[in-house]
C-alpha cells in the first residue's frame, strides 16, 4: 500500500479528499493536517511514501515550506495541489524537485492515479507539469470568448464554466459521464458549494448571455446547439461546444 500524508489549508476540501483517499484499497491515508507547521513532525513520525499538499498561499511561503522539506528529506516524493498556474511558479516547483503538480479543481480519481505515478517514479516529469501551463493559457482564451458571448466575471457561473470547460478540454472522458452526477460535484467540492448551486449558476450565466448578449455572436458560436424549446443551449451542450472551440484553437496554434 502507498502511505500518503495529506496537507491542505482548505479544511472542507482537505477532508473531502481524505475521505476519498481512505476508501482506496491501494492507499493508506496516514493522516490529514491543515497547517504546514505540523509537516516536519508528522513526516518524521509516519514516514509517508508520498506527501500530497497545498500549503501554497501565499506562493512565496509555500515555496519556502517546500525548500525546508527538501533540505530535510532529500528523497521525499511530493505531489503539490494548487490553484496557481503561472509559468514561474511551476518552474520553481520543478526546480525544487516536486514530483507532480496538479491544478485545482481536479477529478479525485485522477488524484489517485497521480499518487500511484509519484509512488512509482521519484523523478519529476516535465510533461506532466505541462498541465499547469495549459491551464493558464486556456483561462485567458476562455475569458476572451466568454466576454464576447456576454458572460463576465461578475457572475459566479463564469468561474464554474471556466472550470468545467477546462476539465473537459483536458480530459474528454468527462463527456462520457453524467455532468450532473460527476462534473458538478467536482467543481462544487473545489469551490466549497453544492452541485445544485453550480448547475444553477451556470444556467444563469448562459441565460444572461442570451438575454443581454450579442445574438449575432451567439449564433456564430452556437449555430446547431440551441434547444428548440428554450431557444438556448443546455448547460452540457454549451460546455461541450466551448470545449470544442478551445480544442480547435489549440490545434490551430
Amino acid at each position: 500500500m502507498i502511505k500518503v500524508l495529506l496537507g491542505d489549508y482548505n479544511e472542507h476540501l482537505g477532508r473531502s479528499i481524505a475521505t476519498h483517499l481512505a476508501k482506496e484499497p491501494e492507499i493508506n491515508l496516514l493522516e490529514y493536517i491543515n497547517h504546514p507547521e505540523k509537516l516536519d513532525d508528522r513526516i518524521q513520525a509516519v514516514e509517508p511514501d508520498v506527501l500530497v499538499m497545498d500549503f501554497m498561499w501565499p506562493k512565496a511561503e509555500g515555496i519556502q515550506i517546500l525548500e525546508k522539506l527538501f533540505n530535510n528529506y532529500q528523497d521525499l516524493k511530493v505531489l503539490v495541489m494548487s490553484s496557481f498556474g503561472d509559468d514561474e511558479f511551476v518552474e520553481q516547483l520543478a526546480n525544487l524537485g516536486v514530483a507532480y503538480y496538479l491544478m485545482k479543481p481536479f477529478n479525485l480519481d485522477c488524484l489517485v492515479e497521480r499518487i500511484r505515478y509519484v509512488d512509482q517514479l521519484a523523478a519529476a516529469s516535465q510533461s506532466f507539469l505541462q498541465y499547469a501551463y495549459n491551464r493558464q493559457s486556456l483561462e485567458e482564451m476562455l475569458a476572451k470568448y466568454l466576454n464576447q458571448i456576454g458572460i463576465f466575471s461578475n457572475l459566479k457561473g463564469y468561474y464554474y464554466l471556466i472550470d468545467a470547460i477546462i476539465m473537459i478540454t483536458l480530459n474528454k472522458t468527462w463527456l462520457d459521464r453524467r455532468i450532473t452526477s460527476k462534473l458538478y460535484p467536482e467543481i462544487a467540492r473545489y469551490h466549497g458549494t453544492t452541485p445544485q448551486k453550480v448547475e444553477r449558476a451556470i444556467r444563469y450565466a448562459i441565460d444572461t448571455a442570451w438575454t443581454r448578449g450579442n445574438l449575432k455572436t451567439l449564433n456564430q458560436f452556437f449555430p446547431h446547439t440551441i434547444d428548440a424549446e428554450r431557444g438556448k443551449p443546455s448547460n452540457s451542450a454549451f460546455i461541450a461546444k466551448m470545449a470544442d472551440i478551445i480544442n480547435y484553437n489549440l490545434l490551430a496554434q
